[in-house]
């Protein structure tokens, strides 16, 4: 009789554990949002991930920061997570973008930039750094501490003038119709983004102004022949400026570093069709990928910390729990 009993009641527990696993995986599908079907004649929006967060904002008291992302405007905070597609408007102050274990851009004040995709291949890998910076007005000063890889890329452009490094400490700033661009370490390819093969490198200490129209009016000139017309060695009081010292000097760690706590704008990121039509197909089919591979890992990770009220609670506290991707 015993045992008759013990059989009815493990057959109770079978079935009510089985039904609110079954009721799980239901609820899941149904809460969980779906994948979007990405549009390239459109923008679209991407989820928060550690492929398209691709830097942490730092700011200071008094430093009064603008983020525009998807037609809105968020006062900018520190840890904020920004990503590809968002805009930043330095009002007051200055604001630092940090790359976890990479190196940092800051922006002057009255700075103002869109974060976007380099014009160069992506090696669709999670880690792999691949970043460009549209200044649209203003300066900016970037120090990376580590060579990229091959499939990497860093670019600063404006007036559809592109700086592009592997590792190196520069500045790049918009005036107008100019672009200046200085080097402090390594070296920098200064291109017409229209014409690749208008590139020319810049050397440590060296100094670039020029409009578009100068750098397509010598077109038809070699590489050597436009560096002796546009670049020039950095004078002594260039030397001595606030920028160019801290550009000279290494990048401290606490500053690459991922935030304990890092702060979510409440809507997600957002991938413009401009950022987009820059690409080569072959690049642009790469960087979907690597998107679409992303929105996919932000699913399954909602799936895993979907609650099931038909499991007892210490059944639901043992379910794996997703950490904050970033």
């Amino acid at each position: 009789m015993k045992k008759i009993l013990i059989l009815f009641v493990a057959m109770g527990l079978f079935a009510v554990v089985g039904a609110g696993c079954f009721a799980r995986r239901l609820e899941t599908r149904r809460v969980a949002p779906p994948v979007a079907v990405v549009d390239e004649a459109a923008d679209f929006d991407v989820e928060h991930s550690s492929s398209t967060v691709v830097a942490t904002l730092l700011v200071e008291n008094g430093d009064e920061v603008t983020i525009h992302r998807a037609g809105q405007e968020f006062a900018g905070e520190n840890n904020m997570q920004i990503a590809y597609g968002d805009g930043i408007t330095v009002r007051t102050g200055e604001a630092t973008l940090s790359y976890p274990d990479t190196g940092i851009t800051t922006l002057a004040q009255g700075t103002k930039v869109t974060i976007t995709v380099p014009s160069t291949d992506d090696g669709e890998g999670e880690e792999a750094f691949f970043i460009r910076l549209d200044v649209t007005v203003g300066n900016i000063w970037t120090r990376l501490e580590r060579l990229l890889g091959p499939t990497e890329a860093f670019q600063a452009s404006g007036n559809s003038v592109v700086a592009t490094v592997r590792g190196t400490a520069f500045s790049f700033g918009v005036d107008g119709e100019d672009v200046d661009v200085t080097v402090a370490e390594n070296e920098v390819a200064v291109a017409d983004e229209g014409d690749p093969s208008s590139a020319f490198r810049m050397k440590p200490g060296e100094a670039f102004r020029a409009k578009l129209a100068d750098m397509r009016a010598a077109r038809d000139v070699t590489s050597d022949a436009k560096r002796k017309r546009f670049v020039r060695a950095m004078t002594a009081i260039e030397r001595e400026r606030p920028a160019f010292k801290a550009m000279q000097q290494k990048v401290r760690e606490d500053l690459m570093n991922r935030p304990d706590r890092p702060v979510f704008l409440p809507i997600k990121p957002r991938i413009n069709k401009e950022m987009l039509e820059r690409l080569t197909p072959e690049q642009r089919l790469k960087f979907l990928r690597r998107l679409r591979a992303s929105m996919e890992r932000a699913r399954l990770m909602q799936q895993q910390i979907v609650p099931n009220p038909l499991l007892p609670l210490p059944l639901q506290l043992i379910r794996p729990i997703a950490t904050t991707t970033r």
